[in-house]
């Protein structure tokens, strides 16, 4: 039996079919559509989530509060890193003096 010849009618009437197959295959239901619906945020809650929101005032005052809280320790570190340099050129002074000593005897 001979095969019948396809048209350019025909291949395109395939390639249109088989596109939308897939279109079809791969398209959101209307059950897809409304189960994000259901889980999305409404505009009421998106208002609700901006008014709980940290405003920029919020952050600087918790900046300087941390600032506030952490100066008294970088003051201590300080006075701390002054006492070991103070007692590093007590020791030098210490030690020039007893090889000054132990040069004379």
């Amino acid at each position: 039996m001979a095969k019948k010849k396809e048209t350019e009618f025909d291949k395109l009437a395939r390639l249109i079919k088989s596109e939308s197959d897939d279109i079809r295959r791969n398209m959101a239901a209307k059950d897809d559509v409304a189960s994000v619906y259901r889980v999305m945020a409404t505009k009421d809650e998106i208002a609700e989530i901006r008014r709980e929101m940290a405003t920029s005032a919020d952050i600087e005052d918790a900046k300087e509060e941390i600032i506030k809280g952490l100066q008294p320790l970088q003051n201590a570190v300080d006075k701390d890193a002054l006492a070991i340099v103070d007692h590093a050129a007590r020791i030098i002074r210490i030690e020039d003096r007893l090889a000054i000593k132990n040069k004379s005897r």
